[in-house]
């Protein structure tokens, strides 16, 4: 999740030192860098622990997006209902 309105499917997101450097599509993958690391869920910046709580939906949750340049915390959501995007007493919240 880029931000509250915008959802890539099967994206890539770079890491490096900290700072995203790039987002694009899987599909759009000529080449896979070295260290990728694959995980199954959403993922959204960062968004404080007091505000992860069953029933909120993520995108409300989101104050800042997802972009080029970002270097604070990424948070892996896994167990979210994807047809509401709400978190479930099962979402699991990782921080990357």
């Amino acid at each position: 999740m880029l931000d509250a309105e915008t959802l890539l499917l099967n994206a890539v997101i770079e890491v490096d030192e900290g700072v995203v450097r790039n987002i694009f599509e899987l599909g759009n993958c000529q080449v896979e860098p070295a260290g990728t690391q694959f995980f199954n869920g959403l993922i959204t910046t960062f968004v404080p622990k007091e505000n992860r709580i069953v029933g909120r939906p993520v995108p409300e949750l989101v104050a800042e997006s997802l972009a080029i340049g970002y270097s604070g915390k990424i948070i892996l959501w896994q167990h979210l209902s994807l047809s509401s995007f709400k978190i479930t007493a099962d979402t699991q919240m990782i921080e990357l």
